[in-house]
This record gives structure tokens, C-alpha cells and sequence, in this order.
């Protein structure tokens, strides 16, 4: 039976892809059978929907966004094989990560996902997923692993600033029945 490990649409910091090492490796190390599966869903940018939300366009200009492939080769760089890694490239917002991810598991025996990503917006990814999951009928079980790391203080300041907007996105997803 496959673990899963997704990653929806994180480029802002190397931790969340640390982290996704961590797991693969543990899980592999604890398990005889198969090896786990990395999804890495999203992370292509589209410049239309960025400039739609100006605060954001404009903190994603000054974080630096980590390109897929260089979070890809790293993770190819922590000896996960690349048969193990998989890019879900069409998503372009929390609700289409988590239907596209949970697509994927149709073609895998998977009983457990590890949910990756940054503490800041672990909850509304969640909540998107398990929404997902019980749309789809799918009965597998979501464990959140959100990174919580001490980031330079650049990366601090601005993560501080988009805190209240996660509130505001997931009033809308809910309006939206996302949630």
C-alpha cells in the first residue's frame, strides 16, 4: 500500500521540501513494501491570476520564489528517485491542488496522505482537501504536516503580513463551498 506525500504549491522555502525528505526517508525506512509517492502540485505561476491579488503579486516579487525544478532536483538530490516524484503542474489555487493531487491517488493503492506545507496556511489546505476527499469519495486518511521553522526575517516579516489574509481565504473558500 503507497504513503503519499503532497506538497500543494509551496516555492517560498526549502523547509517544506526538507521536510518532505524527512518523511520520504523515514517512511521508506519503516516499511518493507513500497516506496512512498511525492506530489508536488501546482507551482506554476500564472502571471494573470498573480496580478489579480496585488499584495500578493507583490510579496511573491520580494520572497523569491524557489522554482519547481530546483525544488524537484533537490528532493532527486536527497536520493528520492525519480520514479517517486510526481508534478501535478496544472493547479492554480489550493482547491484545484487538492482535487488534481487526490486524482492521482486513483491510480495507487494509498490509505494515507502527508499534507505539506507552511504553518501559515496548513489549516485552509486541510480543510480543502478533506472537502475534496469526501466529494470524490475517497477513504484515505489526511495527516497535515506543517513546517515551523524560523525563517530569515525578510521571509518572517512578509509571512506575518499574508496571517490575516489566510482568515479572509477561508471565509471565501467556504463561500465558495470549497471547505
Amino acid at each position: 500500500m503507497h504513503r503519499i506525500i503532497i506538497i500543494p504549491d509551496e516555492g517560498y522555502s526549502r523547509s517544506i521540501y526538507q521536510k518532505a525528505a524527512r518523511i520520504y526517508k523515514h517512511l521508506t525506512e519503516c516499511n518493507d513494501s513500497s516506496d512512498p509517492i511525492i506530489i508536488v502540485s501546482g507551482a506554476t505561476r500564472n502571471p494573470a491570476q498573480q496580478k489579480a491579488s496585488k499584495f500578493k503579486f507583490f510579496l511573491e516579487d520580494f520572497l523569491n520564489i524557489i522554482p519547481i525544478k530546483e525544488q524537484l532536483d533537490y528532493l532527486v538530490g536527497q536520493n528520492i528517485p525519480k520514479n517517486c516524484l510526481i508534478h501535478e503542474s496544472r493547479s492554480q489555487n489550493t482547491r484545484e491542488n487538492a482535487i488534481n493531487s487526490l486524482g492521482i491517488l486513483k491510480n495507487y493503492d494509498c490509505s494515507m496522505i502527508y499534507l505539506i506545507g507552511s504553518i501559515k496556511g496548513m489549516l485552509r489546505r486541510y480543510l480543502t482537501f478533506q472537502k475534496a476527499k469526501k466529494d470524490m469519495g475517497l477513504r484515505v486518511k489526511i495527516i497535515p504536516c506543517p513546517t515551523w521553522k524560523l525563517f530569515p526575517i525578510k521571509l518572517t516579516v512578509a509571512r506575518l503580513f499574508l496571517i490575516p489574509g489566510e482568515f479572509v481565504r477561508i471565509w471565501k473558500y467556504h463561500k465558495l463551498g470549497h471547505l
